[in-house]
């Protein structure tokens, strides 16, 4: 009889899941439905098996699964450096107070002769389970999730994290630039495709820094090899934090991944992305990266835009295109000198390109936040 695919092994019903394991029904579930698609989308592209390692944990911080090394090194990340250290300090206590346990544990075993029945009546003492960890201490997810991952060779690697960062979203784009660089080099690779997918629009009393946090991501996706996936189309209720459509941010990412990492030049990597602002008299015009077939979705005026003065007022903007980039122009700013682009954390701009992706957030100006 042919046997049944789709059957749980034995080595699975034990608990092992630390292994490879084939696309089943009974391993399936075990992954996150956008890393699960992006494997199913990159295979049927490359037409070779597909290899996906997922670390994922909910409600994390960027800091959480960062190395050690990185906070030693860098003075600006000693409150961090500070946590762990606390950690390490508390387990070593716990431990030592263990191993003396245990030699009492142990001395009270001389001289018995029946093994067995004296370990009924004194069990070992209990390991402490790490007292010096807490959930988001620094480095704690890295330590469990992913070091131990490093000696595989990576074609590329997908973040899609940050919420949990964005209260600080001022110090996010530090940690999320130095988590970065420290990935590519615990995987010895300097150029390492890095993708990350920007955070949907939330209307939350947490997210009132959202674009801020956008602008972090978009920082650090301007670097060497890295790319910025945006889905702000893709939130039907902006009170739900996590999108539905899993598929189409794995298809995205499938996108950004076959142009960085296979190097498929025909593959839209992202959205428009912005490149550079250029004042005119009277209005500001605006250029983007991954601009091919700039319209409004739908072909809906476009909107989200913002110009200011000097004042710092920022007025919404009339948008015309023109080629791979934008004017901008208000009959309430005289003289622009910025401008802002989706700046909101519930905005979801309808400027696209050819391939339907959404362009990024940005600002062109470093003025004082409210929030």
């Amino acid at each position: 009889a042919r046997p049944n695919e789709d059957a749980i092994p034995a080595w699975r019903k034990e608990g092992q899941v630390a292994s490879w394991q084939l696309s089943r029904t009974w391993s399936a579930n075990r992954i996150g439905a956008v890393p699960y698609h992006f494997g199913i989308h990159l295979q049927a592209a490359l037409n070779v098996p597909v290899g996906i390692v997922q670390a994922a944990l909910g409600g994390t911080l960027t800091e959480a699964w960062t190395p050690r090394f990185v906070f030693a090194e860098n003075k600006s990340f000693a409150r961090d450096l500070a946590w762990i250290e606390i950690a390490e300090a508390r387990q070593s206590e716990a431990e030592m107070k263990s191993l003396a346990a245990y030699k009492d544990w142990i001395s009270d075993f001389d001289g018995k002769s029946n093994l067995r029945s004296a370990l009924a009546q004194s069990p070992p003492p209990q390991w402490p389970r790490n007292p010096g960890s807490w959930y988001n201490r620094p480095s704690c997810f890295y330590n469990g999730m992913v070091h131990g991952m490093t000696p595989y060779a990576l074609a590329g690697m997908a973040w899609y994290q940050g919420e949990s960062n964005v209260p600080q979203a001022e110090e996010f784009e530090a940690r999320l630039f130095a988590f970065v660089a420290s990935m590519r080099k615990v995987w010895r690779n300097d150029s390492l495709p890095f993708g990350i997918v920007q955070l949907a629009p939330f209307d939350g009393p947490d997210a009132k820094k959202m674009p801020l946090a956008w602008e972090a991501q978009a920082a650090v996706a301007r670097s060497s090899n890295a790319g910025l996936i945006t889905i702000s189309d893709l939130v039907p209720d902006l009170g739900n934090l996590h999108p539905p459509d899993k598929k189409s941010v794995a298809e995205r990412l499938t996108r950004w991944a076959l142009h960085a990492a296979y190097g498929r030049a025909d593959a839209t990597p992202t959205g428009p992305i912005f490149r550079k602002a250029v004042v005119e008299k009277g209005r500001i015009r605006v250029f983007f990266d991954s601009a091919a077939g700039l319209s409004g979705r739908g072909g809906s005026p476009i909107g989200d835009f913002e110009i200011a003065g000097n004042d710092q007022m920022f007025f919404a903007a009339d948008a015309r295109i023109d080629a791979d980039g934008i004017i901008l122009s208000s009959s309430k700013v005289k003289r622009p000198v910025a401008v802002r682009f989706g700046w909101s954390q519930i905005a979801q701009p309808n400027l696209v390109n050819a391939a339907g992706y959404p362009a990024a957030s940005f600002r062109t100006d470093r003025w004082p936040i409210s929030n």
